[in-house]
């Protein structure tokens, strides 16, 4: 990440499959914060928990292991990840476009636990499919995303940014 900060970028994120696994462990050494992205349901809730669990372990471990060896590599030689916040992803809409009850109830749910975002990207695989048919990323798709889901990512980018800003990262 050295080179990534003298190559002048203020901001990188790294995206990473739903595991523990040794990329996903480098990143959290290469990273400041995590965002998590989540389901707003049960199994998604106890992931949360896990993932948490993880984090201190590892944190536990690599900062156990003392910053000489780390140092030498231009790694951090002390991890402090932290949970910026979880978004709520995929959740889905009753008719009407109202949110369920069950729904909200998770959410409330993780909301005590954990820092959220207030933004809720809900399902809407349409866009998402043509993206990956396409093999570009949402935004750059023909016709780009519109009304509601693009409003759903503007929120979320602007409370990121907010959050961002209030670390003193921005």
């Amino acid at each position: 990440m050295a080179s990534v900060r003298a190559a002048g970028y203020d901001l990188v994120l790294l995206d990473c499959a739903p595991n523990f696994g040794v990329l996903t462990r480098a990143a959290v050494v290469a990273s400041d914060g995590l965002v998590v992205p989540a389901r707003p349901d049960e199994l998604s809730r106890l992931a949360i928990g896990h993932l948490r669990e993880r984090l201190g372990y590892f944190q536990a471990r690599y900062n156990a292991m003392g910053g000489s060896a780390a140092a030498r590599r231009g790694m951090p030689t002390r991890l402090l990840p932290r949970i910026l916040g979880v978004v709520f992803t995929m959740a889905r809409r009753q008719r009407g476009n109202e949110v369920s009850a069950s729904l909200r109830t998770f959410i409330h749910m993780v909301r005590e636990e954990y820092p959220t975002f207030e933004s809720v990207i809900f399902d809407n695989p349409v866009p998402y499919a043509r993206a990956a048919a396409e093999n570009v990323p949402l935004v750059l798709t023909d016709p780009p995303p519109a009304g509601d889901l693009l409003e759903q990512w503007q929120g979320l980018a602007t409370e990121f940014t907010k959050r961002l800003e209030a670390l003193g990262h921005a």
